[in-house]
């Protein structure tokens, strides 16, 4: 091997695990998605403010929300964490899907209104925090 060929070698190796890890923090970290003010079911984009569903490593909000927002998950739905802030009125989750809450837990400190989740739950195992 030439020393020409094995720094082109190290080079390649270093970029791979750069852009390797680089891909790995941006999956890793959760984003915080605001929901929509209308009552699309969860598992569409319509009802989220970027358009996107939230996935597992994600942080829901309902914040400034005109009235009562009762929806449907329309699908088995997995977030990191649920924040409620102030909205007009009482937030409700329904439906016969799963949703499944992270290790964010449940954040009501800002909360103006109460939360009702009416459908089949499951609470990822670990520490988690309810406020």
């Amino acid at each position: 091997m030439t020393p020409h060929s094995a720094r082109l070698g190290a080079f390649v190796a270093r970029t791979t695990v750069a852009t390797l890890l680089a891909t790995a923090s941006q999956t890793a970290f959760a984003a915080f998605i605001d929901k929509a003010d209308n009552t699309d079911n969860l598992n569409l984009g319509s009802s989220w403010i970027d358009g996107v569903v939230p996935g597992s490593n994600d942080i829901v909000s309902w914040f400034q929300l005109a009235g009562a927002n009762s929806v449907l998950l329309g699908g088995d739905l997995s977030f990191n964490g649920l924040v409620i802030g102030q909205t007009g009125g009482p937030v409700t989750i329904g439906g016969a899907n799963l949703l499944t809450i992270g290790t964010a837990g449940i954040d009501m400190n800002a909360a103006s209104q109460n939360l009702t989740i009416d459908s089949n739950l499951a609470i990822t195992p670990g520490s988690q925090t309810w406020n």
